[in-house]
């Protein structure tokens, strides 16, 4: 826009000092980058950063010690700023990260949007964050999600871990009410018996905060969260549900989040 100046970023690039005129125009400034997926908005470039740190920091400073990590990329979700985030946390020995869509973390991110990929800041790791020794990333197709989410004594057969992200919700549950032999409750049962240790944490992305003069939660735009709320609390697996809620994510409104 008109209205832009560079960014930090924009002013070690181009070595402007002070005083540069263009310091006040738009003509350094980088343009912004949206990623689509499936139709929804995943990331704005232009506040990737924030929006990954209020994401993973968060649940990471939750677990006293947080050594394995699993992150759970659904037909919409892309984990390559949350493996650069959690790779910052000393305590990391081992990250594994699924995605459905091979092309989009190895090829489009490293050519496109390195900066979500770009760990040459973090003294001891590997300049490609997703090439660090301790990062292991997997892939399963669109089809087989149902049939990926639905067996988690497979998923995380080999290692429990401290800490899931789930990045789409939604589409776990509606995979539930399509193609899974599985209720959403004995999906999520499965997550936290087979995939998290004893004092281990889910975190859950959902999406913008409820207002004030929204309906009735099971009923607006919501409803969705609602289940995944109702269906937590009926696991007696669940010791503590926590909601937050992050404005400096650099979207428009809010973020919410979910930690079991």
């Amino acid at each position: 826009e008109v209205t832009d100046t560079p960014s930090r970023k924009d002013i070690i690039d181009h070595g402007l000092k002070e005083g540069d005129f263009r310091l006040y125009t738009p003509e350094l400034v980088t343009p912004n980058r949206l990623i689509f997926l499936n139709g929804q908005v995943e990331v704005s470039m232009a506040a990737e950063t924030v929006f990954y740190e209020s994401t993973v920091h968060p649940a990471m400073f939750a677990h006293k010690n947080p050594q394995t990590v699993a992150i759970l990329a659904g037909p919409v979700g892309l984990g390559s700023g949350l493996i650069r985030e959690i790779l910052k946390h000393d305590t990391i020995t081992s990250l594994t990260a699924w995605h459905t869509n091979a092309q989009l973390v190895e090829e489009i991110v490293p050519t496109h949007l390195s900066a979500l990929d770009d760990c040459q800041f973090l003294v001891g790791r590997a300049d490609q964050c997703s090439k660090d020794p301790l990062v292991s990333l997997k892939y399963y197709g669109e089809e087989n999600f149902s049939d990926v989410i639905s067996s988690t004594d497979d998923l995380f057969s080999q290692q429990q871990q401290d800490l899931i992200f789930i990045l789409d919700f939604e589409s776990i549950l509606k995979t539930t009410t399509e193609s899974s032999p599985l209720s959403f409750s004995q999906i999520l049962q499965g997550l936290l018996v087979n995939g998290l240790t004893d004092e281990g944490i889910l975190l859950i992305p959902c999406g913008n905060a409820a207002a004030i003069h929204d309906p009735r939660p099971d009923l607006g735009e919501h409803a969705r969260r609602e289940q995944l709320f109702l269906a937590l609390e009926a696991l007696p697996e669940v010791a503590t549900i926590l909601v937050y809620e992050e404005a400096h994510t650099g979207h428009l409104e809010p973020e919410s989040y979910i930690l079991v």
